[in-house]
Protein backbone atom coordinates (compact mmCIF):
# COMPACT_ATOMS: atom_id res chain seq x y z
CA UNK A 1 0.00 0.00 0.00
CA UNK A 2 3.10 2.32 0.29
CA UNK A 3 3.67 2.66 4.23
CA UNK A 4 4.58 0.71 6.81
CA UNK A 5 5.54 1.01 10.43
CA UNK A 6 4.31 3.18 12.73
CA UNK A 7 2.13 5.20 10.15
CA UNK A 8 -1.20 6.06 10.28
CA UNK A 9 -3.13 6.38 6.92
CA UNK A 10 -5.89 8.72 6.55
CA UNK A 11 -8.74 6.52 4.38
CA UNK A 12 -11.88 8.09 2.66
CA UNK A 13 -14.53 5.80 1.05
CA UNK A 14 -15.79 7.34 -2.62
CA UNK A 15 -20.25 7.50 -3.33
CA UNK A 16 -18.73 4.66 -6.17
CA UNK A 17 -17.50 2.09 -3.01
CA UNK A 18 -14.02 3.54 -4.18
CA UNK A 19 -11.21 3.02 -1.49
CA UNK A 20 -8.72 6.14 -0.93
CA UNK A 21 -5.84 5.99 1.36
CA UNK A 22 -2.69 8.77 2.16
CA UNK A 23 1.06 6.88 1.85
CA UNK A 24 4.58 8.35 2.49
CA UNK A 25 4.74 8.71 -1.56
CA UNK A 26 1.10 10.17 -2.30
CA UNK A 27 -2.43 9.07 -2.32
CA UNK A 28 -3.68 5.58 -3.70
CA UNK A 29 -7.03 4.53 -4.88
CA UNK A 30 -8.21 0.83 -5.40
CA UNK A 31 -11.19 0.16 -7.82
CA UNK A 32 -11.80 -3.35 -6.33
CA UNK A 33 -12.01 -4.01 -2.89
CA UNK A 34 -8.66 -2.91 -1.78
CA UNK A 35 -6.76 -6.15 -4.22
CA UNK A 36 -4.84 -3.60 -5.94
CA UNK A 37 -3.79 0.21 -5.67
CA UNK A 38 -2.95 3.13 -8.22
CA UNK A 39 -0.92 5.66 -6.90
CA UNK A 40 -3.43 9.23 -8.21
CA UNK A 41 0.06 11.44 -9.23
CA UNK A 42 0.48 14.62 -9.43
CA UNK A 43 0.27 16.52 -7.39
CA UNK A 44 0.67 14.04 -4.53
CA UNK A 45 3.62 12.48 -6.58
CA UNK A 46 5.66 15.34 -5.01
CA UNK A 47 3.78 16.04 -2.25
CA UNK A 48 3.71 14.30 1.66
CA UNK A 49 -0.49 14.05 2.07
CA UNK A 50 -1.19 15.23 5.75
CA UNK A 51 -4.83 14.20 5.72
CA UNK A 52 -7.54 13.35 3.70
CA UNK A 53 -11.57 13.00 3.83
CA UNK A 54 -14.51 12.78 2.11
CA UNK A 55 -17.54 15.04 2.41
CA UNK A 56 -21.21 14.40 2.31
CA UNK A 57 -21.14 15.49 -1.21
CA UNK A 58 -19.01 12.27 -2.25
CA UNK A 59 -15.74 14.87 -2.78
CA UNK A 60 -12.45 14.02 -1.48
CA UNK A 61 -10.34 16.68 0.12
CA UNK A 62 -7.02 16.53 0.99
CA UNK A 63 -4.05 18.66 2.16
CA UNK A 64 -0.27 18.59 1.73
CA UNK A 65 2.71 18.62 4.61
CA UNK A 66 5.92 18.13 2.52
CA UNK A 67 8.56 20.07 4.27
CA UNK A 68 9.93 22.72 1.67
CA UNK A 69 7.67 22.55 -0.70
CA UNK A 70 4.16 24.86 -1.13
CA UNK A 71 1.76 22.89 0.40
CA UNK A 72 -2.16 23.48 -0.08
CA UNK A 73 -5.78 22.32 0.09
CA UNK A 74 -6.56 20.20 -2.51
CA UNK A 75 -10.62 18.55 -3.72
CA UNK A 76 -11.80 15.69 -6.17
CA UNK A 77 -15.12 16.60 -7.23
CA UNK A 78 -15.16 13.22 -9.10
CA UNK A 79 -13.94 10.96 -6.98
CA UNK A 80 -16.30 7.62 -9.14
CA UNK A 81 -13.97 8.16 -12.13
CA UNK A 82 -11.17 10.89 -11.41
CA UNK A 83 -8.20 10.63 -10.14
CA UNK A 84 -7.95 14.37 -10.27
CA UNK A 85 -7.01 16.98 -7.07
CA UNK A 86 -7.05 20.45 -7.74
CA UNK A 87 -5.86 22.75 -5.64
CA UNK A 88 -7.77 25.77 -3.85
CA UNK A 89 -7.27 28.80 -3.07
CA UNK A 90 -5.04 28.04 0.40
CA UNK A 91 -1.45 27.33 0.40
CA UNK A 92 2.04 28.54 1.95
CA UNK A 93 5.30 27.82 1.87
CA UNK A 94 6.07 27.38 5.45
CA UNK A 95 2.83 25.75 6.25
CA UNK A 96 2.59 22.09 6.83
CA UNK A 97 -1.15 21.44 6.77
CA UNK A 98 -1.90 17.85 8.99
CA UNK A 99 -5.90 17.91 9.24
CA UNK A 100 -9.07 18.81 7.31
CA UNK A 101 -12.73 18.30 8.04
CA UNK A 102 -16.27 19.40 6.23
CA UNK A 103 -18.99 20.13 7.88
CA UNK A 104 -21.80 17.59 6.72
CA UNK A 105 -24.70 19.99 7.12
CA UNK A 106 -22.61 22.40 4.62
CA UNK A 107 -20.23 21.07 2.43
CA UNK A 108 -18.68 24.70 1.71
CA UNK A 109 -17.56 24.89 5.76
CA UNK A 110 -14.53 23.02 5.61
CA UNK A 111 -11.79 23.55 8.45
CA UNK A 112 -7.88 23.20 7.56
CA UNK A 113 -5.02 22.71 10.74
CA UNK A 114 -1.50 22.44 11.32
CA UNK A 115 1.66 24.15 11.94
CA UNK A 116 4.08 27.01 10.10
CA UNK A 117 8.18 26.60 10.42
CA UNK A 118 9.22 29.94 10.07
CA UNK A 119 11.96 30.37 6.72
CA UNK A 120 15.23 30.65 8.11
CA UNK A 121 14.07 28.46 11.08
CA UNK A 122 12.15 29.82 14.97
CA UNK A 123 9.89 28.11 16.73
CA UNK A 124 6.77 26.77 15.00
CA UNK A 125 3.55 28.06 15.11
CA UNK A 126 0.07 26.41 15.09
CA UNK A 127 -2.22 27.88 12.20
CA UNK A 128 -5.83 27.18 11.86
CA UNK A 129 -8.17 28.06 8.55
CA UNK A 130 -11.79 28.35 7.71
CA UNK A 131 -14.15 28.42 4.14
CA UNK A 132 -17.10 29.24 4.20
CA UNK A 133 -17.58 29.43 0.65
CA UNK A 134 -15.95 25.87 -0.86
CA UNK A 135 -12.26 27.04 -0.59
CA UNK A 136 -12.41 30.00 -3.04
CA UNK A 137 -11.45 31.98 0.38
CA UNK A 138 -10.50 31.05 3.81
CA UNK A 139 -9.92 33.31 6.84
CA UNK A 140 -7.14 32.52 9.53
CA UNK A 141 -8.64 31.99 12.27
CA UNK A 142 -7.16 33.18 16.18
CA UNK A 143 -5.39 30.23 18.09
CA UNK A 144 -4.48 32.30 21.22
CA UNK A 145 -7.61 30.21 22.95
CA UNK A 146 -5.14 27.07 22.86
CA UNK A 147 -3.08 25.96 25.62
CA UNK A 148 0.09 24.33 23.82
CA UNK A 149 2.78 21.82 24.25
CA UNK A 150 5.84 20.60 22.87
CA UNK A 151 4.36 20.03 19.52
CA UNK A 152 2.67 23.40 18.66
CA UNK A 153 0.44 22.12 15.88
CA UNK A 154 -3.72 21.67 16.09
CA UNK A 155 -5.52 18.71 14.50
CA UNK A 156 -9.05 19.55 13.31
CA UNK A 157 -10.90 16.33 14.30
CA UNK A 158 -14.43 16.78 13.84
CA UNK A 159 -17.39 19.13 12.72
CA UNK A 160 -21.03 18.75 14.01
CA UNK A 161 -23.07 16.71 11.71
CA UNK A 162 -26.04 18.97 12.20
CA UNK A 163 -24.08 22.15 13.23
CA UNK A 164 -21.27 23.75 11.03
CA UNK A 165 -19.94 26.12 13.64
CA UNK A 166 -19.64 23.65 16.18
CA UNK A 167 -16.11 22.47 15.75
CA UNK A 168 -13.39 20.70 17.84
CA UNK A 169 -10.13 20.65 17.58
CA UNK A 170 -6.61 18.51 19.43
CA UNK A 171 -3.68 19.97 20.66
CA UNK A 172 -0.58 16.85 20.70
CA UNK A 173 1.18 16.98 23.71
CA UNK A 174 -0.56 19.69 25.71
CA UNK A 175 0.96 21.78 28.46
CA UNK A 176 0.41 20.03 31.83
CA UNK A 177 -1.67 17.11 30.60
CA UNK A 178 0.42 14.28 29.85
CA UNK A 179 -1.20 13.92 26.87
CA UNK A 180 -3.63 15.67 24.39
CA UNK A 181 -6.16 18.41 24.76
CA UNK A 182 -10.00 18.92 23.04
CA UNK A 183 -11.26 21.71 22.51
CA UNK A 184 -14.51 23.00 21.91
CA UNK A 185 -16.30 25.85 19.55
CA UNK A 186 -19.43 27.14 18.95
CA UNK A 187 -18.43 30.06 16.52
CA UNK A 188 -16.89 28.30 13.78
CA UNK A 189 -13.94 28.79 15.13
CA UNK A 190 -14.08 32.23 16.08
CA UNK A 191 -12.88 31.05 19.96
CA UNK A 192 -12.31 27.62 21.64
CA UNK A 193 -13.02 26.84 24.91
CA UNK A 194 -11.02 23.75 26.46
Amino acid sequence: LGYQGTYDPSYAIGNDGSLWLTTFDGIRVSRDDGCTWTAVGAPFDALFPGHLVADADGRLWAVSAQAGSMNGVYRNDSPGVSTTFTRLNLTSADALFTSVRVATSATTRAYVGGFSIPSGGGTPTPVLFRTNDGGSNWDALPTTDFVLGSQPQLFVEAVSPTDPDLVFVRVPRALGKGGDALYRSTNGGDSFAE
